[in-house]
């Protein structure tokens, strides 16, 4: 285990529910012992601090193996970055997540729509928007057009049907 999981980990368990954050979670769980609530809790943070630890680790692992020296992200883009990270479930969503803070760490400005975006898109979103990246940056060379074709095969008649953004 690397060095940054351990102290996320650490911190993790250090932390607990206190006041009324502490008298909510109870009423969600009504019934069940204060014990097993001060569980799920560690529990789940716990897991949201093993996700962004792993998230930092990679990008540690590759900025440094290319040789890049991290820059200042700025908070109003960190912590919003960081908190989808230890979110977000889809491994799609949570690729692009990273690629987020890889790209704010190497000093790329990220301008505050791309985080609302991505807040918003499912995983077939995504998936859509790097079809039409690929097609477009293909494309662009010869005649600024993009294959719909390759779209549509993508989609499924559910997503079709429903429409976009719904997370089907």
């Amino acid at each position: 285990m690397s060095d940054w999981l351990a102290i996320f980990e650490g911190a993790a368990f250090a932390l607990t529910v206190k006041g009324d954050m502490y008298k909510f979670i109870s009423k969600v769980f009504e019934g069940v012992d204060g014990i097993a609530i001060e569980t799920v809790i560690n529990e789940v943070r716990c897991f949201n601090a093993k996700r962004t630890a792993k998230a930092l680790e990679e990008i540690y692992e590759k900025l440094n193996n290319a040789g890049v020296e991290p820059k200042k992200v700025p908070t109003k883009t960190l912590i919003p970055i960081l908190e989808n990270i230890s979110l977000e479930e889809d491994e799609i969503l949570s690729e692009k997540w990273s690629k987020l803070l890889e790209s704010s760490i190497k000093g790329t400005f990220i301008h505050p729509s791309y985080i609302d975006i991505l807040e918003k898109i499912s995983p077939n979103d995504a998936k859509v928007l790097d079809i039409i990246f690929k097609e477009a940056e293909i494309k662009l060379i010869k005649d600024f057009s993009i294959d719909i074709s390759k779209i549509v095969s993508f989609c499924d008649k559910r997503t079709l049907k429903s429409g976009f953004g719904t997370g089907a």
